[in-house]
C-alpha cells in the first residue's frame, strides 16, 4: 500500500453497527479486563496516580479582590 492509497477500515465487515458503534462496544467489552490487569500488573500503583491526577485537575478556589 502507498501513501496515496486510501482504506476503508471496518473492525467486522459483517456488522450492521457503524463503525464508531463497533469500537464503543468493543471497548466497553474489555474495558473491565482492562482496569483488572491495570491494577494487577502495576501492583495498585494505578489507583495512586489516579487521585494524583484527580488532585491536579480539581479547579483552584478563585479569589477575590476587594477595593
Amino acid at each position: 500500500m502507498t501513501s496515496n492509497d486510501v482504506q476503508k477500515v471496518v473492525p467486522f465487515e459483517g456488522s450492521k453497527l457503524s463503525k464508531k458503534e463497533q469500537m464503543a462496544s468493543m471497548f466497553n467489552d474489555i474495558a473491565g479486563r482492562y482496569d483488572f490487569m491495570n491494577h494487577f500488573m502495576s501492583l495498585g500503583i494505578d489507583v495512586w496516580w489516579r487521585k494524583v491526577a484527580l488532585r491536579e485537575l480539581k479547579p483552584w478556589p478563585l479569589r477575590t479582590c476587594s477595593t
